[in-house]
Protein backbone atom coordinates (compact mmCIF):
# COMPACT_ATOMS: atom_id res chain seq x y z
CA UNK A 1 0.00 0.00 0.00
CA UNK A 2 1.22 3.33 -0.83
CA UNK A 3 1.97 6.05 1.58
CA UNK A 4 0.22 9.22 2.08
CA UNK A 5 1.81 11.47 -0.51
CA UNK A 6 2.09 15.59 -0.53
CA UNK A 7 -0.63 17.46 -2.00
CA UNK A 8 0.48 18.68 -5.14
CA UNK A 9 -0.87 20.36 -8.48
CA UNK A 10 -2.02 17.48 -10.99
CA UNK A 11 1.12 17.07 -13.17
CA UNK A 12 0.47 13.05 -14.21
CA UNK A 13 -2.20 10.79 -15.39
CA UNK A 14 -3.15 7.26 -15.43
CA UNK A 15 -2.27 4.70 -17.66
CA UNK A 16 -5.42 2.55 -17.21
CA UNK A 17 -7.12 0.46 -14.94
CA UNK A 18 -4.80 -2.40 -13.43
CA UNK A 19 -6.12 -5.27 -11.86
CA UNK A 20 -3.72 -6.73 -9.52
CA UNK A 21 -1.19 -9.58 -11.39
CA UNK A 22 -1.38 -7.53 -14.55
CA UNK A 23 1.37 -5.45 -15.34
CA UNK A 24 1.12 -1.68 -16.07
CA UNK A 25 2.89 1.36 -16.28
CA UNK A 26 0.72 3.34 -13.67
CA UNK A 27 2.63 5.56 -11.75
CA UNK A 28 0.65 7.41 -9.70
CA UNK A 29 -2.91 5.57 -8.53
CA UNK A 30 -4.18 8.73 -7.14
CA UNK A 31 -3.62 10.77 -10.28
CA UNK A 32 -6.61 9.40 -13.07
CA UNK A 33 -5.82 10.39 -16.99
CA UNK A 34 -10.28 11.07 -16.71
CA UNK A 35 -9.30 14.82 -18.18
CA UNK A 36 -11.81 16.18 -16.08
CA UNK A 37 -9.89 15.31 -13.00
CA UNK A 38 -7.01 17.43 -13.39
CA UNK A 39 -8.95 20.38 -15.34
CA UNK A 40 -8.30 20.55 -19.55
CA UNK A 41 -8.58 22.88 -22.60
CA UNK A 42 -11.18 21.69 -24.80
CA UNK A 43 -10.97 21.82 -28.56
CA UNK A 44 -13.24 25.71 -28.19
CA UNK A 45 -9.89 26.72 -25.96
CA UNK A 46 -12.27 26.81 -22.86
CA UNK A 47 -10.92 24.97 -19.74
CA UNK A 48 -13.29 22.56 -18.22
CA UNK A 49 -12.92 21.18 -14.91
CA UNK A 50 -11.24 19.74 -12.35
CA UNK A 51 -12.93 17.84 -9.94
CA UNK A 52 -11.98 19.79 -7.24
CA UNK A 53 -14.43 17.95 -4.63
CA UNK A 54 -12.56 14.53 -5.45
CA UNK A 55 -9.11 15.96 -4.36
CA UNK A 56 -7.13 15.62 -1.33
CA UNK A 57 -7.35 18.89 1.33
CA UNK A 58 -4.24 21.13 0.06
CA UNK A 59 -3.97 20.36 -3.08
CA UNK A 60 -3.14 23.14 -6.05
CA UNK A 61 -5.48 23.39 -8.87
CA UNK A 62 -6.25 25.27 -11.35
CA UNK A 63 -9.90 26.24 -11.97
CA UNK A 64 -9.28 28.87 -15.04
CA UNK A 65 -6.48 26.68 -16.82
CA UNK A 66 -4.01 29.64 -15.50
CA UNK A 67 -3.93 30.81 -12.42
CA UNK A 68 -3.61 27.94 -8.93
CA UNK A 69 -5.88 27.85 -6.06
CA UNK A 70 -5.56 25.73 -3.05
CA UNK A 71 -8.24 23.31 -2.43
CA UNK A 72 -9.28 22.58 1.09
CA UNK A 73 -12.62 20.46 1.37
CA UNK A 74 -11.95 18.37 -1.17
CA UNK A 75 -12.99 14.67 0.32
CA UNK A 76 -9.45 12.99 0.03
CA UNK A 77 -10.80 10.55 -2.93
CA UNK A 78 -7.23 10.55 -3.77
CA UNK A 79 -5.62 9.42 -1.04
CA UNK A 80 -8.19 6.33 -0.50
CA UNK A 81 -7.63 5.44 -3.76
CA UNK A 82 -3.90 4.64 -2.94
CA UNK A 83 -5.68 2.44 -0.24
CA UNK A 84 -6.23 0.05 -3.00
CA UNK A 85 -2.52 0.29 -4.80
CA UNK A 86 -0.04 -2.24 -3.62
CA UNK A 87 3.52 -0.93 -4.87
CA UNK A 88 4.86 -4.34 -4.99
CA UNK A 89 2.48 -6.06 -7.29
CA UNK A 90 3.88 -6.97 -10.86
CA UNK A 91 7.45 -7.24 -9.87
CA UNK A 92 7.53 -3.89 -8.25
CA UNK A 93 5.50 -1.81 -11.14
CA UNK A 94 2.17 -1.71 -8.32
CA UNK A 95 -1.14 -2.63 -8.93
CA UNK A 96 -4.36 -2.72 -7.37
CA UNK A 97 -4.84 -5.23 -4.86
CA UNK A 98 -8.78 -4.57 -5.14
CA UNK A 99 -10.33 -1.56 -7.20
CA UNK A 100 -11.82 0.87 -5.28
CA UNK A 101 -15.23 -0.18 -4.52
CA UNK A 102 -14.74 -3.82 -5.57
CA UNK A 103 -17.63 -6.47 -4.14
CA UNK A 104 -19.84 -3.83 -3.14
CA UNK A 105 -23.22 -3.20 -4.45
CA UNK A 106 -24.56 0.77 -4.47
CA UNK A 107 -28.05 1.09 -5.17
CA UNK A 108 -29.59 4.59 -6.37
CA UNK A 109 -32.99 4.81 -5.52
CA UNK A 110 -34.19 8.11 -8.13
CA UNK A 111 -34.51 7.73 -11.78
CA UNK A 112 -33.13 5.52 -14.32
CA UNK A 113 -29.40 5.42 -15.15
CA UNK A 114 -27.49 5.89 -19.03
CA UNK A 115 -25.68 2.94 -18.59
CA UNK A 116 -24.82 3.50 -22.51
CA UNK A 117 -22.89 6.40 -21.74
CA UNK A 118 -19.70 6.44 -22.79
CA UNK A 119 -17.87 6.71 -19.06
CA UNK A 120 -20.03 3.94 -17.67
CA UNK A 121 -17.85 1.43 -20.20
CA UNK A 122 -16.10 0.18 -17.39
CA UNK A 123 -18.92 -0.24 -15.00
CA UNK A 124 -21.13 -2.93 -13.95
CA UNK A 125 -25.17 -1.38 -13.77
CA UNK A 126 -27.25 -4.46 -13.24
CA UNK A 127 -30.73 -4.19 -14.66
CA UNK A 128 -32.98 -1.37 -13.93
CA UNK A 129 -36.01 -1.89 -11.17
CA UNK A 130 -38.81 0.43 -12.13
CA UNK A 131 -41.54 1.16 -10.05
CA UNK A 132 -42.79 3.68 -12.39
CA UNK A 133 -42.89 2.48 -16.02
CA UNK A 134 -45.73 4.74 -17.26
CA UNK A 135 -44.26 8.09 -16.11
CA UNK A 136 -40.39 9.77 -17.31
CA UNK A 137 -39.35 10.70 -13.99
CA UNK A 138 -35.54 12.56 -13.40
CA UNK A 139 -32.42 10.55 -14.07
CA UNK A 140 -30.14 9.66 -11.45
CA UNK A 141 -27.22 9.24 -14.59
CA UNK A 142 -25.36 12.31 -11.88
CA UNK A 143 -25.30 10.74 -9.38
CA UNK A 144 -24.06 7.38 -10.69
CA UNK A 145 -21.28 9.43 -12.28
CA UNK A 146 -20.40 10.56 -9.27
CA UNK A 147 -20.34 7.30 -7.49
CA UNK A 148 -18.71 4.86 -9.97
CA UNK A 149 -17.97 6.58 -13.61
CA UNK A 150 -15.20 4.48 -14.99
CA UNK A 151 -11.76 5.68 -13.82
CA UNK A 152 -8.44 5.67 -15.67
CA UNK A 153 -10.13 5.48 -19.18
CA UNK A 154 -8.62 8.83 -20.46
CA UNK A 155 -12.29 9.45 -20.73
CA UNK A 156 -14.62 12.41 -18.86
CA UNK A 157 -14.85 12.04 -15.15
CA UNK A 158 -13.37 10.16 -12.39
CA UNK A 159 -15.67 8.29 -10.14
CA UNK A 160 -15.32 7.65 -6.38
CA UNK A 161 -16.13 3.97 -5.84
CA UNK A 162 -15.57 2.57 -9.57
CA UNK A 163 -15.07 -0.73 -8.76
CA UNK A 164 -18.68 -1.28 -7.15
CA UNK A 165 -22.10 -2.17 -8.70
CA UNK A 166 -24.88 0.46 -9.13
CA UNK A 167 -28.39 -0.82 -8.87
CA UNK A 168 -31.07 1.82 -10.24
CA UNK A 169 -34.08 1.97 -8.74
CA UNK A 170 -37.07 4.34 -10.09
CA UNK A 171 -39.55 5.32 -8.19
CA UNK A 172 -42.42 7.95 -9.47
CA UNK A 173 -44.01 10.70 -7.58
CA UNK A 174 -42.83 14.51 -8.56
CA UNK A 175 -39.90 15.90 -10.27
CA UNK A 176 -38.36 16.73 -6.00
CA UNK A 177 -39.90 14.02 -4.09
CA UNK A 178 -40.32 10.49 -3.89
CA UNK A 179 -43.91 8.20 -3.53
CA UNK A 180 -43.44 7.60 -0.31
CA UNK A 181 -45.37 3.93 -0.53
CA UNK A 182 -43.34 3.05 -3.85
CA UNK A 183 -40.16 4.84 -1.72
CA UNK A 184 -40.44 2.24 1.01
CA UNK A 185 -41.03 -0.54 -1.13
CA UNK A 186 -37.52 0.34 -2.96
CA UNK A 187 -35.93 0.12 0.07
CA UNK A 188 -37.00 -3.20 0.87
CA UNK A 189 -36.14 -4.14 -2.75
CA UNK A 190 -32.93 -2.87 -2.43
CA UNK A 191 -32.02 -4.57 0.77
CA UNK A 192 -33.17 -7.73 -0.34
CA UNK A 193 -31.25 -7.57 -3.44
CA UNK A 194 -27.66 -7.41 -1.15
CA UNK A 195 -26.98 -3.64 -1.28
CA UNK A 196 -24.80 -2.63 1.24
CA UNK A 197 -25.07 1.04 0.41
CA UNK A 198 -28.15 2.73 -0.92
CA UNK A 199 -28.18 6.60 -1.42
CA UNK A 200 -32.01 8.08 -1.87
CA UNK A 201 -30.92 10.24 -4.46
CA UNK A 202 -35.07 11.10 -4.16
CA UNK A 203 -36.60 11.05 -0.81
CA UNK A 204 -39.98 12.02 0.43
CA UNK A 205 -41.58 14.89 2.50
CA UNK A 206 -43.66 15.00 5.68
CA UNK A 207 -45.24 17.37 7.40
CA UNK A 208 -43.95 17.11 10.56
CA UNK A 209 -40.68 16.06 11.39
CA UNK A 210 -41.22 13.24 13.50
CA UNK A 211 -42.38 11.76 9.77
CA UNK A 212 -45.58 10.06 11.29
CA UNK A 213 -47.58 9.94 7.74
CA UNK A 214 -44.37 8.62 5.99
CA UNK A 215 -43.99 5.38 8.33
CA UNK A 216 -43.41 3.18 5.83
CA UNK A 217 -40.17 4.90 4.66
CA UNK A 218 -38.87 5.04 8.32
CA UNK A 219 -39.93 1.53 8.96
CA UNK A 220 -38.31 0.80 5.64
CA UNK A 221 -35.95 2.15 6.81
CA UNK A 222 -34.83 0.81 10.29
CA UNK A 223 -35.03 -2.28 8.49
CA UNK A 224 -32.69 -2.35 5.75
CA UNK A 225 -29.75 -0.55 8.25
CA UNK A 226 -30.74 -3.74 10.32
CA UNK A 227 -29.96 -5.96 7.44
CA UNK A 228 -26.94 -4.42 7.23
CA UNK A 229 -27.06 -1.77 4.60
CA UNK A 230 -25.70 1.73 4.90
CA UNK A 231 -28.20 4.26 3.81
CA UNK A 232 -27.60 7.82 2.68
CA UNK A 233 -29.73 10.99 2.18
CA UNK A 234 -29.28 14.48 1.27
CA UNK A 235 -30.89 16.57 4.00
CA UNK A 236 -33.41 19.32 2.76
CA UNK A 237 -36.40 21.28 3.91
CA UNK A 238 -38.93 22.31 1.50
CA UNK A 239 -41.89 24.66 1.99
CA UNK A 240 -45.11 24.33 -0.04
CA UNK A 241 -48.14 27.17 0.57
CA UNK A 242 -46.24 28.26 3.45
CA UNK A 243 -45.92 24.88 5.71
CA UNK A 244 -42.42 23.43 6.45
CA UNK A 245 -42.10 20.02 4.82
CA UNK A 246 -39.29 17.53 6.58
CA UNK A 247 -37.27 15.58 3.94
CA UNK A 248 -36.81 11.40 4.58
CA UNK A 249 -35.38 9.34 5.01
CA UNK A 250 -32.82 11.79 5.71
CA UNK A 251 -34.76 12.99 9.33
CA UNK A 252 -34.81 9.02 10.41
CA UNK A 253 -32.17 8.17 13.14
CA UNK A 254 -30.69 5.28 11.28
CA UNK A 255 -29.67 6.65 7.82
CA UNK A 256 -26.97 9.01 7.32
CA UNK A 257 -28.18 12.76 6.79
CA UNK A 258 -25.79 15.02 4.53
CA UNK A 259 -25.16 18.63 4.06
CA UNK A 260 -23.68 20.47 1.30
CA UNK A 261 -20.66 22.41 1.27
CA UNK A 262 -19.21 24.95 -1.01
CA UNK A 263 -15.27 25.31 -2.18
CA UNK A 264 -14.57 27.86 0.67
CA UNK A 265 -16.04 25.72 2.77
CA UNK A 266 -19.28 27.30 3.72
CA UNK A 267 -22.69 25.17 4.61
CA UNK A 268 -24.57 25.50 1.77
CA UNK A 269 -27.95 23.51 2.96
CA UNK A 270 -28.74 26.29 5.24
CA UNK A 271 -30.16 28.34 2.54
CA UNK A 272 -32.90 25.96 2.05
CA UNK A 273 -33.03 23.95 5.23
CA UNK A 274 -32.11 26.56 8.55
CA UNK A 275 -33.59 24.42 11.02
CA UNK A 276 -32.34 21.03 9.89
CA UNK A 277 -28.76 21.34 11.02
CA UNK A 278 -29.36 19.79 14.54
CA UNK A 279 -30.31 16.39 12.17
CA UNK A 280 -27.00 16.67 9.94
CA UNK A 281 -24.71 13.99 9.94
CA UNK A 282 -22.14 15.00 7.37
CA UNK A 283 -21.30 17.38 4.84
CA UNK A 284 -19.99 16.85 1.22
CA UNK A 285 -18.97 19.20 -1.65
CA UNK A 286 -21.60 20.92 -3.13
CA UNK A 287 -21.87 24.08 -5.38
CA UNK A 288 -24.11 26.42 -7.73
CA UNK A 289 -22.60 28.42 -10.34
CA UNK A 290 -24.73 31.26 -9.38
CA UNK A 291 -23.38 30.93 -5.69
CA UNK A 292 -21.20 34.01 -4.28
CA UNK A 293 -19.08 31.81 -2.39
CA UNK A 294 -17.01 34.73 -1.04
CA UNK A 295 -19.38 37.59 -0.24
CA UNK A 296 -18.09 40.48 -3.51
CA UNK A 297 -21.18 40.34 -4.71
CA UNK A 298 -20.82 38.32 -8.28
CA UNK A 299 -21.25 34.86 -9.27
CA UNK A 300 -18.25 32.52 -8.31
CA UNK A 301 -19.67 29.19 -7.44
CA UNK A 302 -17.20 26.51 -8.97
CA UNK A 303 -19.76 23.94 -9.05
CA UNK A 304 -19.05 19.86 -9.65
CA UNK A 305 -18.77 17.76 -12.77
CA UNK A 306 -20.78 14.56 -13.39
CA UNK A 307 -22.10 13.12 -16.18
CA UNK A 308 -25.54 13.71 -18.41
CA UNK A 309 -27.06 11.62 -21.38
CA UNK A 310 -25.92 11.12 -24.15
CA UNK A 311 -22.16 11.22 -23.76
CA UNK A 312 -21.74 14.80 -22.43
CA UNK A 313 -20.27 16.30 -19.10
CA UNK A 314 -22.03 18.77 -16.91
CA UNK A 315 -21.33 21.63 -14.07
CA UNK A 316 -24.18 21.20 -11.77
CA UNK A 317 -25.97 24.84 -12.16
CA UNK A 318 -28.67 24.24 -9.60
CA UNK A 319 -29.32 23.48 -5.86
CA UNK A 320 -29.27 20.09 -5.58
CA UNK A 321 -28.10 17.90 -2.29
CA UNK A 322 -27.67 15.28 -4.32
CA UNK A 323 -24.60 15.43 -5.58
CA UNK A 324 -22.76 15.46 -1.63
CA UNK A 325 -25.01 12.59 -0.71
CA UNK A 326 -23.98 10.89 -3.71
CA UNK A 327 -19.97 11.31 -2.74
CA UNK A 328 -20.91 9.89 1.04
CA UNK A 329 -22.69 6.98 -0.39
CA UNK A 330 -19.19 6.24 -2.35
CA UNK A 331 -17.19 7.25 0.12
CA UNK A 332 -19.36 4.31 2.47
CA UNK A 333 -19.01 2.17 -0.23
CA UNK A 334 -15.13 2.18 -0.12
CA UNK A 335 -15.32 1.62 3.79
CA UNK A 336 -17.37 -2.10 3.23
CA UNK A 337 -15.19 -2.17 -0.05
CA UNK A 338 -12.27 -2.07 2.16
CA UNK A 339 -13.23 -4.08 5.41
CA UNK A 340 -15.88 -6.59 4.05
CA UNK A 341 -16.14 -7.69 7.40
CA UNK A 342 -17.11 -4.68 8.84
CA UNK A 343 -21.31 -4.21 9.41
CA UNK A 344 -23.33 -0.89 9.46
CA UNK A 345 -22.67 0.21 12.54
CA UNK A 346 -18.75 0.35 12.07
CA UNK A 347 -19.22 2.02 8.55
CA UNK A 348 -21.04 4.31 10.64
CA UNK A 349 -19.20 4.76 12.87
CA UNK A 350 -15.86 5.67 10.80
CA UNK A 351 -17.45 7.79 8.24
CA UNK A 352 -18.60 9.97 11.38
CA UNK A 353 -15.56 10.26 13.53
CA UNK A 354 -13.13 10.19 10.99
CA UNK A 355 -15.16 13.17 9.33
CA UNK A 356 -12.94 16.56 9.03
CA UNK A 357 -13.70 19.46 11.27
CA UNK A 358 -12.09 22.61 10.34
CA UNK A 359 -11.02 24.78 12.72
CA UNK A 360 -12.99 28.06 11.57
CA UNK A 361 -16.06 25.89 11.99
CA UNK A 362 -18.77 26.14 15.09
CA UNK A 363 -22.08 25.29 15.50
CA UNK A 364 -23.97 22.56 14.29
CA UNK A 365 -24.37 23.73 10.56
CA UNK A 366 -21.54 20.74 9.50
CA UNK A 367 -22.56 17.99 11.20
CA UNK A 368 -19.28 15.70 12.48
CA UNK A 369 -17.62 17.34 9.80
CA UNK A 370 -16.90 16.82 5.91
CA UNK A 371 -16.47 13.38 5.38
CA UNK A 372 -13.35 12.09 4.49
CA UNK A 373 -12.44 8.67 2.25
CA UNK A 374 -8.74 8.54 3.49
CA UNK A 375 -9.60 9.00 7.21
CA UNK A 376 -12.45 6.84 6.97
CA UNK A 377 -10.56 3.93 5.38
CA UNK A 378 -7.82 4.09 8.61
CA UNK A 379 -10.55 4.37 10.78
CA UNK A 380 -10.09 1.67 13.74
CA UNK A 381 -13.50 0.67 15.35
Amino acid sequence: MMARRCAVLVVCMWAGLVLAGVACAQVDPGVPSDPYFGGFWDAAGVWQGPQWNLMDRGTWLSLDGVNLVQSNYGIQAQQAWEYFWDDSLNGGAGGWWKLPGQGVTIAIIGGAIDAGHEDFSGTTILPLKDYEPKKAMPASTRSAGTIAATTGNAVGIAGIAFGGKLLPIKVGGSNVAADANQLATAIKYASSQGAQVILVERGTYSTTPDGWDVKAVINATRDAVRKGAVIVAGLQQEYAAGTARWSFPALCPDAIAVGELSFLGNPLHREFSPFLDVYLDLVAPGQRLEDDDNGDGLADGISLWSLEGPNSYVQVPYPSIRQPAAQVAAVAALVRSAHPDWGEPQVREALLNSAYWDDRWTGTAYGYGLVDAWAALNYVP
